[in-house]
C-alpha cells in the first residue's frame, strides 16, 4: 500500500535526457515547455509548492499563444543599399507545426502529459528515493499543485526567503513575503475550494508583528477568517518559537465568531484545549476561550489580532488615543554597525572627552531589564557632529536633532518584559535603546509612569510576536511604532501630579542600586555598607546592612508602582473585567496580595538561601499551581542562580513586607551576599589607593548627594577624586594644592598611575591598601582585613592580588558590560606572578612604560642582582640562590617585553579603548581568556583590521597614511583628511517606510 507521499523537489533526470526527450516531442513547442518547466522545478527543494509551477506552465502557454495570434512581424524593405538593417523581433516560441487554434485548447493537458513521460523514463534512472517506492518524484509533485483540496493542513517552515529562491518569491508574495510561513499561508489559501479549510500550526508572531498585516487584512480578511484558533506560545515544539494553532476557513464571512483558546500560560496544553474544546460544543464558555469576528480586529492598529481584548481595550487603541498624538515624538537612534569602533564604556576614555560639544556622548543602547532606571554606561563617538561615523559610510546615524533631549528609553529587543527608564539630558541614543520625547505639557516623569505600568505591557503585549515572558521563550521587539501607538491616558490634574511624583520617586529608588553598589556608573558614591556604623567593624553585619538596604528598596517599589498601575488603569478606564484580564496575563501587584497567617520557615530558608529544588506540594497552590508555566518556572529543580526576591514572594504568594518581615526575623544571610561585599570593598579600596575614588565621600551623608534621574549626567562620578573643574584629580593639581597648602588628602596617591607587588615599597599595592582600611575603618581595620581574606578564600590581601584568579578575574568581571570587556587595573606580571606592576589605565601615557622601568622594575632587578652577587661572594644557600637566579631571569624577561614595547613605539590614546590599548601588553597578562582575547586583538591589529586606532597609526604610520587616502572615515580619526580623495558623503535623502517595523526615520541624515 502507498502512503502517497509526495516530495517537492526537481525534477529527475539530466541535461542529456531532457534535450534528447524534447527533441522527440511534435510540435517543437513542446519541447521549448517542458525544457522551461524542468528548469523552474530546479527551485522545488528551496520554494515547495510556494513555486506555484502549475501558474507557471499556464503562463508559458499564454505568452506563446499571444505571440501566434500576433503572427510574424514583416520586415521593413530598406530604402537604400547602405541603411542600417532594422533587427527583426525573435520568437521566444517555436510556432512550427501550429496550424490553429485548436493546439491551444489542449496545451497544457498536452504539457502535463509531457511532463509525465519524461518523469516515468527519468526515475527509471533515479536512486536516491527519500521515501523508497513510497515516494513519488517530479512530475507527482507539479500534478498535485494543479488541483484543489477541500482541507490542506500544514506545519510551514518560519524564517527568511532561501536566497536561490529570492527573488522568485518576492514577486509572487509580494504581501506575505516577510516571512516563509506566511507564504505558504497565503498559498494554502489558494490551494482549497470556496468553503474549504487551511489548518496549520505555527509561529504565532502572525497574530501581531507590523511585518504581518498584509497576512491578516489582505489575505485572511479578503479570502477567508480564522474560524478556531488556540494561541499555544512556548514548549510545543522542539524548535525554540512560540506558536499558534489555528483553522482558517476560505469565503468565511469576516462578521462571524471565532473561538480562541488562549494557552499561553499554561503547562497542559493539550489537556485544557480539549476541555476548552468539549465545553464550547456543550454550549458552555471556559475561561481560557474568547470569541471574536475578524471584523473586530480592523479596528485595531495594522488590524491586530487582539482576540482577548474587551470593546473598550480596543476603543482606546485608536490613533487618536495614541502617546504619538497626545504626548510624546517616538524616534529609533543612531546604528553605527561597528560598535567595537564607534562605542566605548564610559570609563575607556578620558572623561574630559565626554559631553554633547566633545568626541565622547552618553549613549543609550538597550541595556538589561531594569524598568525605572539604568545607568548610561557606553559613550558613542559623535564628534563635530557624528563625522567619523557618517563618513564610514556603512551605519544609520539619524535622528541627532533629538540628542541631548530628556526623554525616556527602553531596551528594543529583549526576553524580557517592556523596561522603561528615564533618558537623561546630554545623552544620544542608539537604534537598540530608542527614546520617547514628551511634549511640553508632560512631565519625562509622566510618560515613564504610564509606560512602565502594567496596562502598558497589557496593551502592548498584543502587538508582539512573543506572549510569553519565561525564561527560554522567544525575545520581544519594543519597536518605536509600537510604543507611540499606545494609548496615552486621560488624566486630571491630580492624578497627573501624583503619578509625576510616584513615577519620579521610583526612578530614585532604583537609581540608589547604582549610586551605592555599582562603582563603574556615572551616579556611583560610595558602597551602600558606608552607610552604616563602622564601629560593627564585621563585613557579616556589613552585608546583612547592604540586603537590608536592598530590601526596602525592593518594598518601596512593590508599593509605589502598584499605585502606579491604579492610576494608569483608572486613567484609560478599563473595567474590572479588564483587570482581571491583566492579572491573568500579568499577574497580580505584590502589594495586592495578602499577607499569609502561616508559612513554613524551614522552607523559606531553603528557597531563600540554595539554589535547589522547592518541593510544589509544599508550596501554595500545591501541584495544581504548576499548571501556570510562570509558577513552574519558579519552582523547577534547579536554579542558575539564587532567587530574587520577588521571586520569593511569587513562590509563596505572599506580599514584599512580609518577604523583608520574615527575612529578618530568620536572620538569613546568603555567602554570596557576604562575599559581594567582601569584593566590593576590596575594589573600591583599591580604586582609593590610586586615587580613582574620594576615601573621604565614604564618610560623608550619601544621601544627601543624591542627583535627580534626569540630570545631566557628570563626566566623572561625584564618587571620584576630582579637582575643582570636576575632572579626575591629576599631578598638576595636587601640586597646585600643595603649594597653597590647600592638601590634606588622608593617604598619598601614586598620581604616575602605578602601584606594585613588591613588599617594602613604597607604592606596594598591599599597603596601600592597609593605609586606606586604616582611615575608613581605624581600630577595626585589621580584623576587616583578616575576615575579609577569609570569605575570599585567600591567605592574605598578597595573595588574592597575585593570583590571576583572585582580584585580577573579578575586576574583569565587574568592569565588562555590553559584550565589552576594560578592566582599569592592569596586572603586568612575570611569567611566575611573583612580581606584579598594577598599571591604572585612566593615567596611562606613552610615559608609563618608561616609569614601570625607572621607578619600579629597574631598582627592583638591581636589588636582586645585588643579592644574588652577594649569595655567591659569601657561599649562601645554593636553595636561596636557585630562587633568585629564578627571579632574576623572570625580571629580566619582563624588562625586555616591556623594553621591545617601547621601542614599536608604545603610544597609548584613551580614545583607542581598553582592548586595542592593552593588546600589545598581552604576554604580560596572566589570566588565561584575557590573554587570549588581548592576543587576538593585537593580531587583527598587526593585520591591518583597525587602522583607525591611534595606535596603528603610531606604530605602522605608514599603512595608515596610505589607507587615509582611500578612506575619508579613517583619515578623520587620524586628522589627515587632506591625504583622502574621497568627498565627503552627502547627506542621504529623506525615505519613509512602515514606521513600526524600520530603523530608517523620515529624518535620516
Amino acid at each position: 500500500m502507498r502512503t502517497q507521499i509526495v516530495c517537492a523537489e526537481a525534477m529527475p533526470g539530466n541535461p542529456e535526457l531532457l534535450r534528447e526527450f524534447s527533441q522527440s516531442l511534435n510540435p517543437p513547442i513542446l519541447g521549448q515547455f517542458l525544457t522551461q518547466i524542468v528548469e523552474k522545478m530546479q527551485l522545488a527543494g528551496e520554494a515547495g509548492s510556494l513555486l506555484k509551477i502549475e501558474e507557471k506552465i499556464a503562463e508559458r502557454v499564454h505568452d506563446a499563444k499571444v505571440q501566434w495570434q500576433r503572427g510574424p512581424v514583416a520586415e521593413q524593405v530598406l530604402l537604400f543599399e547602405d541603411s542600417a538593417k532594422l533587427v527583426q523581433e525573435s520568437f521566444r516560441f517555436d510556432q512550427t507545426g501550429i496550424t490553429d487554434d485548436q493546439f491551444w485548447q489542449t496545451a497544457e493537458r498536452n504539457i502535463y502529459e509531457a511532463l509525465r513521460k519524461y518523469a516515468e523514463r527519468a526515475e527509471g534512472r533515479y536512486s536516491q528515493r527519500l521515501f523508497a517506492d513510497d515516494a513519488a518524484h517530479g512530475f507527482a509533485f507539479i500534478d498535485l499543485c494543479r488541483k484543489r483540496f477541500d482541507t490542506v493542513v500544514m506545519n510551514p517552515p518560519f524564517g527568511d526567503r532561501p536566497v536561490r529562491a529570492d527573488q522568485l518569491l518576492l514577486d509572487a508574495f509580494p504581501i506575505t513575503a516577510a516571512d516563509m510561513y506566511s507564504m505558504f499561508f497565503e498559498r494554502a489559501i489558494e490551494l482549497v475550494e470556496n468553503g474549504g479549510k487551511v489548518g496549520a500550526i505555527s509561529n504565532r508572531t502572525w497574530l501581531g508583528l507590523p511585518s504581518f498585516e498584509g497576512l491578516r487584512a489582505d489575505i485572511f480578511g479578503a479570502s477567508g477568517a480564522v474560524e478556531c484558533a488556540a494561541d499555544l506560545g512556548s514548549f510545543v515544539l522542539e524548535a525554540q518559537v512560540e506558536t499558534a494553532a489555528v483553522i482558517i476557513g476560505k469565503c468565511t464571512n469576516p462578521n462571524a465568531l471565532a473561538l480562541w483558546v488562549r494557552l499561553l500560560k499554561t503547562k497542559e496544553k493539550e489537556s485544557i484545549l480539549r476541555q476548552a474544546l468539549a465545553e464550547s460544543a456543550a454550549g458552555s464558555r471556559h475561561r481560557n476561550v474568547y470569541v471574536s469576528s475578524q471584523r473586530r480586529f480592523s479596528l485595531m492598529p495594522s488590524c491586530v489580532f487582539g482576540y482577548w481584548m474587551s470593546d473598550r481595550l480596543i476603543s482606546v487603541y485608536r490613533p487618536e488615543n495614541s502617546i504619538e498624538a497626545k504626548a510624546a515624538t517616538v524616534k529609533v537612534g543612531t546604528q553605527t554597525s561597528d560598535d567595537f569602533r564607534f562605542v566605548r564604556l564610559a570609563w575607556e576614555v578620558s572623561p574630559q572627552t565626554i559631553g554633547m560639544s566633545q568626541k565622547w556622548t552618553r549613549f543609550a543602547k538597550g541595556g538589561e531589564f531594569s524598568p525605572f532606571y539604568d545607568d548610561i554606561h557606553l559613550v558613542l563617538n559623535w564628534g563635530d557632529g557624528g563625522q567619523e561615523v557618517i563618513a564610514w559610510g556603512k551605519g544609520r546615524p539619524q535622528n541627532s536633532q533629538f540628542f541631548g533631549l530628556v526623554g525616556v528609553t527602553w531596551p528594543s529587543r529583549t526576553t524580557s518584559a517592556f523596561s522603561p527608564r528615564p533618558l537623561p539630558a546630554g545623552c544620544a541614543f542608539g537604534h537598540k535603546g530608542p527614546a520617547a520625547f514628551p511634549i511640553d505639557t508632560i512631565a519625562p516623569a509622566t510618560l515613564l509612569g504610564v509606560l512602565a505600568s502594567r496596562p502598558a505591557r497589557l496593551l502592548l503585549s498584543v502587538r508582539l510576536g512573543a506572549g510569553d515572558d519565561a525564561p527560554g521563550s522567544a525575545s520581544k521587539s519594543y519597536e518605536v511604532g509600537l510604543v507611540g501607538d499606545l494609548p496615552f491616558p486621560n488624566f486630571d490634574k491630580e492624578q497627573q501630579e501624583e503619578l509625576t511624583s510616584l513615577s519620579t520617586r521610583c526612578s530614585i529608588v532604583a537609581m540608589s542600586d547604582y549610586i551605592l553598589d555599582d562603582e563603574t556608573s556615572a551616579q556611583f558614591l560610595a558602597p551602600s555598607f558606608f552607610r552604616g556604623d563602622r564601629g560593627l567593624a564585621s563585613l557579616y553585619a556589613l552585608a546583612m546592612l547592604a540586603v537590608s538596604d536592598r530590601e526596602d528598596r525592593f518594598s518601596e517599589l512593590s508599593v509605589l508602582t502598584g499605585r502606579i498601575d491604579s492610576l494608569v488603569t483608572e486613567g484609560l478606564k478599563l473595567s474590572s473585567e479588564d483587570r482581571q484580564v491583566m492579572y491573568e496575563e500579568l499577574e497580580v501587584p505584590l502589594d495586592c496580595i495578602a499577607r499569609k497567617s502561616i508559612i513554613d520557615e524551614k522552607l523559606f530558608t531553603q528557597a531563600y538561601l540554595t539554589k535547589s529544588e522547592v518541593r510544589s506540594d509544599t508550596l501554595p497552590g500545591g501541584v495544581d499551581a504548576e499548571l501556570d508555566v510562570r509558577v513552574l518556572t519558579r519552582r523547577k529543580k534547579q536554579t542558575a542562580t539564587l532567587r530574587d526576591e520577588e521571586t520569593i514572594c511569587r513562590l509563596f504568594d505572599i506580599p514584599s513586607d512580609q518577604f523583608v518581615s520574615l527575612r529578618r526575623k530568620l536572620g538569613l544571610l546568603r555567602r554570596e551576599d557576604v562575599e559581594q561585599t567582601a569584593k566590593q570593598l576590596v575594589s573600591y579600596t583599591v580604586g582609593a589607593a590610586f586615587g580613582r575614588f574620594d576615601l573621604r565621600i565614604a564618610l560623608r551623608d550619601l544621601e544627601a548627594l543624591a542627583p535627580s534621574p534626569y540630570d545631566r549626567l557628570p563626566c566623572c562620578s561625584a564618587g571620584m577624586l576630582q579637582n575643582d573643574r570636576g575632572l579626575p584629580l591629576i599631578q598638576d593639581d595636587l601640586r597646585r594644592l600643595q603649594a597653597v597648602g590647600d592638601w590634606n588628602y588622608p593617604i598619598e596617591l601614586p598620581l604616575n598611575g602605578v602601584l606594585v607587588d613588591d613588599q617594602g615599597h613604597q607604592f606596594d599595592i598591599e599597603a596601600r591598601l592597609r593605609k586606606a582600611f586604616d582611615v575608613i575603618w581605624k581600630d577595626g581595620a585589621e580584623a576587616i582585613e583578616q575576615e575579609a581574606c577569609d570569605i575570599l578564600g585567600f591567605k592574605s590581601l598578597r595573595d588574592y592580588f597575585r593570583k590571576p584568579t583572585g582580584f585580577f578575574e573579578d575586576h574583569l568581571r565587574r568592569y565588562s558590560k555590553s559584550r565589552r570587556q576594560a578592566p582599569i587595573y592592569w596586572q603586568l606580571c612575570t611569567r611566575s606572578c611573583s612580581y606584579a606592576l598594577w598599571v591604572y589605565y585612566p593615567r596611562l601615557t606613552p610615559q608609563t612604560l618608561h616609569a614601570c622601568l625607572a621607578d619600579f622594575l629597574g631598582p627592583k632587578l638591581k636589588n636582586v642582582s645585588d643579592q644574588v652577587r652577594d649569595l655567591r661572594q659569601t657561599n649562601g644557600s645554593e636553595t636561596k640562590l636557585g630562587e633568585l637566579l629564578e627571579f632574576e631571569d623572570e625580571l629580566k624577561e619582563m624588562r625586555t617585553e616591556i623594553e621591545h614595547l617601547i621601542k614599536l613605539p608604545y603610544e597609548p590614546n584613551l580614545n583607542d579603548g581598553v582592548l586595542i590599548i592593552a593588546s600589545p601588553l598581552w604576554k604580560l597578562f596572566r589570566s588565561p581568556k584575557w590573554q587570549r582575547d588581548l592576543k587576538a586583538c593585537w593580531q587583527e591589529l598587526e593585520g591591518g583590521d583597525y587602522d583607525w586606532a591611534h595606535l596603528a597609526y603610531s606604530i605602522w604610520p605608514d599603512r595608515v597614511k596610505e589607507k587615509c587616502k582611500t578612506d575619508r572615515s579613517i583619515a578623520i580619526a587620524h586628522g589627515l583628511e587632506h591625504l583622502c580623495s574621497i568627498e565627503a558623503p552627502r547627506p542621504k535623502t529623506k525615505r519613509s517606510r512602515h514606521k513600526e517595523d524600520t530603523l530608517i526615520e523620515e529624518d535620516t541624515l
